[in-house]
C-alpha cells in the first residue's frame, strides 16, 4: 500500500521534511554545509543533487526583498562589541568567510598568515586573503570568538563603512539566526544566549 504524500501544513509532519529546511532561515547555511561534503562548487546545487527541487531562499517562511530587483535578503547589520569598539557589523549567511577592516582591528588581537594567499570575490571585487585575526565579539551580553580574515575595507551599508562582515560558517557554529521584523531581517540570538549546541 502506498503511503499518501506529507501534508506539510500538518505541523505532525513537517518535522524533518527537506521543504521546511528549504523555508527556514538556516537554508543558506544547511546547503553550504551539504555542497561542501558533497564536494559541490555551488552551495545553491546542494538541494538539487539529493533530489530536491530548488526554489528561492525563504527565511522564517517570509521573504523579505530588498531593491528595484526585489531579491531574497540573507543579511543583518547590527551593531556588535570588539575589545574596547564598537563596531558596524554585516552578518551575511550568503558568505562563507569572515572578514575585518583593517582600520576597525582592535589593538592586541591575536593574529596569523596562511601559508599561501587566497583569491576570493567580496563586494564585487577580487581580493586576496592570507592575513588573519582571531576576534571575541558581543552582543546584548552574548559574546562568540571566531576567525576573520583582514582586509583593507568591507564596503558600505545602509550609509554606513561596514567594519566587520560575519559569515555563514560562523552564524551555523553559534546557531546565529536571521528573523523579518519589518520589512528587513534582524538576528535571532535565542540559541546564542542559551549557549547549547549540538555538533554531532
Amino acid at each position: 500500500m502506498t503511503r499518501p504524500p506529507k501534508n506539510l501544513s500538518d505541523p505532525r509532519e513537517r518535522s524533518g521534511s527537506p521543504e521546511v529546511y528549504r523555508r527556514s532561515w538556516f537554508a543558506p547555511l544547511l546547503q553550504a554545509r551539504l555542497a561542501r561534503r558533497l564536494g559541490l562548487p555551488n552551495p545553491s546545487s546542494a538541494f538539487d543533487r539529493l533530489g530536491h527541487r530548488q526554489t528561492p531562499t525563504f527565511i522564517s517562511q517570509k521573504t523579505i526583498c530588498s531593491g528595484e530587483d526585489r531579491k531574497p535578503m540573507s543579511k543583518a547589520l547590527q551593531e556588535v562589541r570588539v575589545g574596547r569598539k564598537t563596531l558596524w557589523a554585516l552578518f551575511d549567511s550568503g558568505a562563507a568567510r569572515s572578514y575585518v577592516a583593517s582600520t576597525a582591528l582592535p589593538r592586541g588581537v591575536p593574529r596569523g598568515r596562511d601559508p599561501r594567499p587566497a583569491s576570493v570575490g567580496l563586494g564585487g571585487r577580487e581580493r586576496r586573503l592570507q592575513d588573519w585575526c582571531g576576534l571575541v565579539a558581543s552582543i546584548d551580553g552574548c559574546s562568540f570568538s571566531f576567525k576573520a580574515y583582514v582586509i583593507s575595507d568591507i564596503g558600505v551599508e545602509e550609509g554606513r563603512r561596514v567594519d566587520l562582515l560575519v559569515g555563514a560558517t560562523v552564524m551555523e557554529e553559534w546557531e546565529i539566526g536571521l528573523k523579518p521584523k519589518g520589512r528587513r531581517l534582524v538576528l535571532d540570538l535565542r540559541q546564542l544566549r542559551k549557549r547549547e549546541f549540538v555538533d554531532f
